[in-house]
């Protein structure tokens, strides 16, 4: 599968797909892994810093094997949100997303303000001690988390770490 076209068939624009700097690996492109691989073609996410270097990176297999996609990161993993390069000093409000995918799909509707995206979905939370400190400027969030009780359960966790007072559902 055609990474860009998956993209451009789930709605995602070109422009969407290069603010958020996305890439095409092939599979000899990945780091050597134990892991059987499947999938001959990725698509690569950039996760960067409050500084804009480069601390992970997350790929992304679209074919399905047993009906699991195929996900993996370099190692070792620093849980971070992704699109931090999309703020400033002067950025007030936030949404943040389970997926990916998601962010640039809340992008596409909502351009004005920064969307982000959590590392690993709702199952690992981590990210927050990593970016406390740059969390600190935004007056408000907003939890775009799926409906689902692992979704619910991280924005709760997500509102009562960060402040009840500035986060919305």
């Amino acid at each position: 599968t055609d990474p860009y076209k998956y993209l451009t068939d789930r709605g995602i624009q070109e422009s969407t797909m290069s603010k958020y700097k996305l890439r095409r690996l092939t599979r000899e492109e990945l780091p050597p892994s134990k892991m059987d691989r499947w999938n001959k073609e990725y698509i690569r996410f950039p996760y960067t810093d409050s500084e804009g270097e480069v601390v992970m990176y997350k790929w992304l297999g679209l074919e399905r094997k047993n009906g699991k996609k195929e996900i993996g990161s370099t190692v070792p993993q620093y849980a971070t949100l992704f699109g931090q390069w999309l703020i400033n000093s002067d950025t007030k409000k936030i949404l943040i997303t389970e997926g990916e995918l998601d962010a640039m799909s809340v992008d596409q509707m909502c351009p004005d303000i920064p969307t982000l995206s959590m590392p690993s979905g709702a199952s690992n939370l981590d990210w927050i001690n990593n970016d406390y400190d740059r969390l600190q400027q935004f007056e408000t969030i907003y939890l775009l988390t799926d409906m689902d009780t692992a979704g619910e359960q991280a924005a709760q966790k997500i509102a009562k770490r960060l402040g009840l007072t500035r986060c919305f559902r």
